[in-house]
């Protein structure tokens, strides 16, 4: 035997194990599967099952029946919400659209093109497919859009091929999106405040876009309403490292352009490049005193800045827009002390944020974990809690880091995020109440559930998972809610026990798929474990390869 190779005995003892952990998550996975499908027929809706067909799909887990049922029922029009009474609208096309979207995610294309063909309403088939597109990065989905939205009357063509627009900018795709903006955006200006709003979004999914940025800084303001041009420049400015552009921009600004501020200005340009700190410090002194600015510029260019961990740029457009707290105005509305502790929360919140939602290198994560003398979420924690002082603001800034810990594959109570939020919210009942509760462990346990498809070892997920489902149901069933919030939750409560089967059943595949096992060596197995009849139905449904 040479040194590579594993005993034979060794290697059945392993599989034989591997066979037996497969059977206990089957058997978990079981009842979290009963318990779904339940709750998804509760409803009656065929939308109901057509997403829970894609929430076990993911788990490779066999729905060739269910989506049978669903292509028939829709074919009949069957449990598909109809047209209400009096003056509510028909929902039948939003409910196909649900279908058809889930339908292609579950991997039945054919069945969600039919479907497709049954929505009447043009712009919900947009909808549809720019929903599949954006989870699937399907470019030939939105190949399908182009020719609909042409087809549009004027009237809504517009509010339509926004959407398109903003969907490709997610996808990254810059060139469809220059040509979408030149083809549907006829008036100069509006095209140029369109193609400034696309390039920040391709900007967020990592698209270049410093030209297109540059050349609206280096050309004349465009005509009409330029307020919120004004903000996106600002943004987009700061976001490709060019705040001295952005600065001028604040300053040009109506409320900010004096002769005094602009050389001040240039003194603070000429001071910074020659490195003399005392003018600089002078100059923006003088600016920070004299120019009355617009209090959203500043916060535009305060959250952009703190969105990159620029902090002294950051702490600058606080001390900006803590004095226009003092100024006496006109005719522009008054920015009061309520106005910038908002902002202020806003603007800490954002640079908390960036230190887990932001892509850092090796080093910069070792610095930060020297900078917060541990585990980076922790401090990001303490950091919400610390600069931020209304409690509204702070439950988002904690939702925010726990969604991002959960896509780091991380718990998201990682150092206890979760229960700060509910005891914050526990701790206000004049500004949260149990919707609020439910919704954080309805939202908690659904994370914790789609962590179970990467997790090897995944007890500790599932003992997570129960606790916050409890903790919901329970609530559930003490407190009043309104009737469509309750429908709501309820479907959350299955949609996260779906999701918890589908993973336990990925773990399962993987175990069963893994090694040399042959069909016989699993079902003689499968026996010796006293695998019960639910577990053999789920692992039958198993697509193992």
């Amino acid at each position: 035997m040479t040194k590579r190779e594993v005993p034979r005995a060794e290697i059945s003892d392993r599989e034989n194990q591997e066979i037996h952990k497969a059977v206990e998550f089957a058997e978990q996975a079981a009842v979290f599967l009963s318990a779904a499908e339940q709750g998804a027929r509760t409803t009656g809706d065929t939308a109901a099952l057509a997403r829970l067909a894609y929430q076990l799909h993911k788990g490779g887990i066999d729905v060739s029946s269910l989506l049978k049922e669903i292509t028939d029922r829709v074919a009949k029009n069957d449990r598909i919400t109809l047209p209400q009474p009096n003056d509510e609208p028909d929902y039948r096309d939003w409910e196909l659209m649900d279908i058809g979207a889930w339908q292609q995610l579950a991997g039945d294309a054919v069945s969600a093109e039919h479907t497709l063909q049954a929505i009447s309403d043009p712009t919900i088939k947009i909808d549809m497919l720019c929903r599949i597109a954006g989870k699937t990065s399907d470019p030939t989905l939105l190949a399908q859009v182009e020719p609909i939205v042409d087809a549009l009357p004027e009237s809504s063509r517009s509010d339509r091929a926004n959407l398109f627009i903003d969907y490709c900018a997610s996808q990254g795709d810059r060139a469809t999106v220059e040509r979408l903006v030149q083809k549907y955006y006829t008036d100069p200006n509006e095209r140029r405040k369109k193609l400034l709003s696309s390039a920040l979004l391709l900007g967020e999914h990592g698209c270049a876009t410093d030209d297109i940025v540059m050349a609206e800084y280096q050309a004349d303001l465009p005509t009409g309403q330029t307020h919120i041009y004004r903000e996106q420049l600002i943004e987009g400015l700061v976001k490709i490292g060019r705040m001295s552009e952005a600065t001028t921009v604040l300053l040009e600004s109506p409320e900010g352009d004096s002769p005094e501020v602009t050389e001040a200005w240039e003194h603070l340009q000429q001071a910074q490049a020659e490195g003399n700190t005392e003018v600089a410090r002078l100059a923006w002194e003088f600016i920070v005193n004299s120019a009355e600015l617009d209090p959203d510029l500043i916060k535009a260019a305060g959250l952009a800045a703190a969105s990159l961990g620029d902090i002294p740029n950051t702490q600058a457009m606080l001390q900006l827009l803590k004095k226009e707290t003092t100024r006496e105005v006109g005719t522009r509305r008054r920015y009061s002390e309520a106005n910038y502790q908002g902002d202020r929360d806003d603007i800490n919140g954002a640079l908390a944020i960036q230190y887990i939602e932001r892509r850092h290198t090796a080093s910069e994560q070792q610095e930060l974990v020297a900078r917060f003398k541990g585990p980076i979420a922790l401090g990001v924690k303490n950091l919400i809690l610390e600069t931020i002082a209304d409690p509204y603001t702070q439950v988002i800034y904690l939702k925010r880091l726990a969604t991002a810990l959960a896509e780091h594959g991380i718990n998201p109570n990682f150092g206890g995020v979760v229960d700060a939020a509910e005891k914050i919210i526990t701790t206000h009942p004049g500004e949260f109440d149990a919707d609020d509760t439910v919704a954080l462990a309805l939202k908690t346990a659904k994370q914790l559930a789609e962590l179970s498809f990467k997790d090897s070892h995944p007890e500790i997920i599932v003992r997570g998972v129960k606790t916050y489902l409890d903790k919901a149901n329970g609530l559930l069933k003490k407190r009043d809610f309104t009737p469509q919030n309750l429908v709501y939750y309820q479907e959350e409560a299955w949609v996260v026990e779906a999701k918890l089967a589908a993973g336990l059943g990925q773990q399962a595949r993987k175990l069963l798929g893994s090694g040399h096992k042959t069909k016989a060596r699993i079902t003689t197995q499968l026996r010796k474990a006293g695998a019960s009849p639910a577990a053999w139905n789920f692992l039958q449904s198993l697509q193992v390869s």
